[in-house]
């Protein structure tokens, strides 16, 4: 999944034709809507916390200690000496 972000101008936008400035900021507000559901009350539990911490190590491959001692990236900046 690789995103190309492409950061237009206001002149840009301007020429652009009104579906795509609609379907780009259609695009913006859900992504929004998504980042509500996740800052949900219920997200911030400690047992959501602990899957969205666990999940980060995992997708990302970082080693981790405890949530994914598999991993090949070792951050050691991170660790205490």
């Amino acid at each position: 999944m690789s995103m190309d972000l492409k950061v237009y101008t206001l002149n840009e936008v301007k020429a652009m034709p009104l579906d795509v400035v609609y379907k780009h900021a259609l695009h913006d507000l859900n992504d929004i809507a998504k980042q509500k559901i996740r800052n949900h009350k219920y997200c911030t539990t400690p047992h959501m916390r602990l899957f969205y911490r666990k999940r980060y190590y995992l997708r990302n491959d970082i080693y981790h200690p405890e949530y994914n001692p598999d991993g090949t990236i070792e951050k050691r900046y991170k660790r205490t000496k």
